[in-house]
């Protein structure tokens, strides 16, 4: 690099005056560009505004709907009763459902509750990997994201 800038200036030396100032310019600006470049911080987008955190939210509270706590106690997933056998399997979801539908577009929350209730960690069976798969797939965003990534 510094050869061609060594040919290139005898060139320029040679050039007429209006020329000169052209390449001056041009230069002057290139040089100004790459300092802002080097200098000015990259604005940082919000966790919650991340299209990737925000898509995998959006897909866990659409998935999430589909279970409900009746007031008896009876857990329901799209209308159909789950055996009681069964419902300690659904009490990490329902709570996590119960939240994002008491706090929508709450994402920091919803991350906070997933916390609360197992992290990456919960236990679920076929019945409840749907849910499962929603709820890690957006932990996992939303950590890859508060991570710099």
């Amino acid at each position: 690099m510094l050869e061609s800038i060594q040919k290139l200036l005898p060139w320029v030396t040679g050039l007429p005056i209006a020329p000169k100032i052209a390449v001056t310019i041009i230069w002057l600006l290139l040089s100004f560009v790459f300092l802002y470049m080097v200098w000015v911080p990259v604005a940082k987008v919000a966790i919650d505004q991340r299209p990737a955190v925000r898509q995998a939210y959006d897909r866990m509270e659409r998935v999430l709907s589909q279970i409900k706590l009746q007031p008896d106690g009876q857990i329901v997933v799209n209308g159909n009763a789950v055996e009681h056998r069964l419902a300690g399997y659904y009490r990490d979801y329902i709570a996590i459902a119960e939240f994002v539908s008491k706090h929508p577009g709450d994402i920091k929350g919803a991350y906070e509750e997933i916390w609360a209730h197992g992290g990456a960690g919960r236990v679920f069976i076929d019945d409840t990997q749907a849910f499962e798969a929603v709820v890690s797939g957006f932990f996992q965003q939303y950590t890859v994201a508060s991570n710099g990534g």
